[in-house]
Order: C-alpha cells, then sequence, then structure tokens
C-alpha cells in the first residue's frame, strides 16, 4: 500500500534563506515520520537552496508548476528539465489559483502532466471545488498524487471523467481513495472541507 503524502505548497512566501532554515527545521521530524512522504515545494528562486538543504533527509522537493515545452520564448515560465537540474523529484500541476487566476485550460495541464511524467518528475495534480459544489454534494478533490498500481476506492464519478479529460486517460481506468484535505475555498485558511484522492492508474 502506497504511503500517505504530506506536502506543503509554499506558494509566494519564503526566501531562500527562509526557505533553507524551515528545511532544517523540519529535516529530524520529517527523519521520524515513516509512515509518510514529506515533500515541501517552496518558490522557485529557492528550489535549488532547498534542494541542497534537504540532501540527505526523507524531505523531497517539488516546484509549484511547470511548462509542458522543453525550451522555448515563454517568458516567466520553467520547463520540467529545469526542474529536474535543479533537483526537484515532483511538481505540482493544475493548482486552483494557477486555474482560477491564470485561466489554466484541462488541455494545459494535460500538455503538463505528460511533460512531468517524460522527464521523470512525480505530477501532484490538482483538481479543485469551490464550497457551493461541495454543498450540493458534487464529488470534489484538491490535490492527487499519481501512482501506477490499481487499488480499490470509492467511485468519484464527475472528478473520474475531470480527469480523464485532463489526463487523456478513459475514465473506467482510474480509482480514486479518499483522504480528508482542504478544498479550494478553504487554501490558505486551514479549513478542511474537501477530499484528497490518490489516483491509479490500471495498464
Amino acid at each position: 500500500m502506497r504511503k500517505p503524502v504530506i506536502a506543503g505548497n509554499w506558494k509566494m512566501y519564503k526566501t531562500i534563506a527562509e526557505a533553507v532554515d524551515f528545511i532544517d527545521k523540519i529535516k529530524p521530524v520529517a527523519a521520524e515520520a515513516g509512515h509518510c512522504e514529506v515533500i515541501v515545494a517552496p518558490p522557485f528562486t529557492a528550489l535549488a537552496a532547498a534542494v541542497a538543504a534537504a540532501k540527505g533527509s526523507k524531505v523531497s522537493v517539488a516546484a509549484q508548476n511547470c511548462h509542458w515545452g522543453k525550451e522555448g520564448a515563454h517568458t516567466g515560465d520553467i520547463s520540467t528539465g529545469m526542474l529536474r537540474d535543479a533537483g526537484c523529484t515532483h511538481v505540482i500541476i493544475g493548482h486552483s489559483e494557477r486555474r482560477h487566476d491564470c485561466g489554466e485550460t484541462d488541455e494545459q495541464i494535460n500538455k503538463k502532466v505528460k511533460a512531468a511524467l517524460a522527464a521523470g518528475l512525480t505530477p501532484i495534480f490538482c483538481v479543485g471545488e469551490m464550497l457551493a459544489e461541495r454543498d450540493f454534494r458534487i464529488t470534489h478533490i484538491d490535490a492527487i498524487v499519481i501512482t501506477e498500481k490499481p487499488k480499490l476506492g470509492p467511485h468519484f464519478p464527475a472528478m473520474r471523467e475531470a480527469l480523464a479529460k485532463s489526463l487523456s486517460i478513459p475514465a473506467s481506468s482510474i480509482n480514486l481513495k479518499a483522504k480528508t484535505n482542504e478544498g479550494v475555498d478553504a487554501i490558505g485558511r486551514g479549513e478542511a472541507i474537501a477530499a484528497q484522492a490518490i489516483v491509479t492508474l490500471e495498464d
């Protein structure tokens, strides 16, 4: 059974020095956390320093976004190859703030997921719902980690269809396993109102 994942998205917070200091403080805690994986996602400016600070520890480093292109005239973007070169092992894709603030589409997120997998990065692929949707009992997921082995879990028809569209895979090949997590409306407010799902893809 896959270990639970505790991933902290730092968003637009922490300088390089602050990032290194924080990682130094959580390394002893992560060392004792044999029951889960620990991942931090600093801002781009602190990635290389965070990787260096986390070296030899049980803390993995994720980027907060990526572009699907290997290189090119994409001002302000960063490629999966650059993230690998900086030492990242994971990358957050499709976060609600990227969708809402930057207008990212399922088609663009599809390209990013494929680029991340091709580069050997593990995508932390996000699908979020608003509070009103949750109140109407629409199935909801905020963050998921893609794995390769199928596991049985409850059915989430609406989100399965969204995942299938973003990942270009048959909806029937997706299984979801629920865990407590914060929803889109709770992001940054510490309110656990949604569900996290680990997506497992059948061969």
